[in-house]
């Protein structure tokens, strides 16, 4: 009878130990199971940064997630159609099926370039800073078309679009072309009659030198500068040798 007892003992003992191996192979199953199922329900937000729209909505489907394009915004550093920020942050773990958050760029802020064409330089100026924009090179060219300092002519040209903060380059008039004259020959005239020549030629004497020569007439002209013969500018100066005594003074150059 004893003999009886022990085995049936052992045989609880056995079934209990078989029982709870069970139990344990059964709990473990699940917790891998669920694992498993949990890993496949949950993805990791990747970094969409700088990337292309198109090209992120596609990631974002296959990843199972949903594209939400929230708004859109100018920016100097992201190109037109790509990714300014995200929600959730990259390396967030969620759900399937939930929603990716972006905020798309615009690209840089342009401005259509205004009709500079006419405008005094500093109205000019002044429209440019008003519209963001910035004066760049400034190039001058005379013209019979346009009063001094008016703009002429602008690039890029009125219409077109620039970016906030660019520059505009303009054509600025000088003037009206200057004649050019040929340098009459001055010497020997008296200095008077050299001036009258020189204003009607809308000239003027500039330098004038004093100098003595017993063999030529006293205050006539002795040397100019430019030679007789060579161009030169209306509105230009012109230096004069007059023929007299250092010593006497200058006075003013008609006297």
């Amino acid at each position: 009878m004893p003999a009886e007892v022990d085995v049936i003992a052992r045989l609880l003992k056995v079934a209990f130990f078989i029982l709870v191996l069970i139990l344990i192979a059964g709990v473990s199953g699940y917790i891998t199971l669920s694992f498993m199922i949990k890993s496949e329900d949950r993805v990791v937000v990747p970094d969409l940064v700088s990337k292309e729209a198109v090209s992120i909505f596609e990631m974002l489907a296959q990843l199972g997630l949903n594209a939400k394009v929230k708004s859109s915004e100018y920016n100097d550093h992201i190109p037109i159609n790509h990714i300014i920020s995200q929600d959730p942050a990259p390396g967030s773990e969620i759900k399937k099926g939930r929603d990716v958050r972006l905020i798309l760029s615009k690209g840089p802020k342009t401005v259509m370039i205004p009709n500079l064409k006419g405008l005094p330089l500093r109205q000019a100026q002044i429209i440019l800073e008003e519209n963001g924009l910035c004066s760049g090179n400034l190039s001058r060219a005379y013209s019979s078309r346009f009063i001094k300092d008016q703009v002429i002519a602008h690039s890029p040209g009125s219409g077109q679009t620039l970016e906030q903060g660019k520059c505009v380059d303009m054509l600025i008039c000088q003037g009206v072309l200057p004649r050019t004259y040929m340098m009459p020959d001055l010497n020997g005239m008296l200095f008077g009659e050299a001036v009258l020549i020189l204003e009607k030629m809308n000239l003027y004497p500039g330098e004038v030198i004093f100098f003595r020569s017993e063999d030529r007439k006293e205050n006539t002209i002795i040397g100019q500068n430019p030679l007789p013969g060579y161009r030169i500018t209306e509105g230009s100066p012109v230096k004069l040798v007059r023929n007299r005594d250092p010593g006497l003074g200058g006075g003013s150059p008609a006297s």
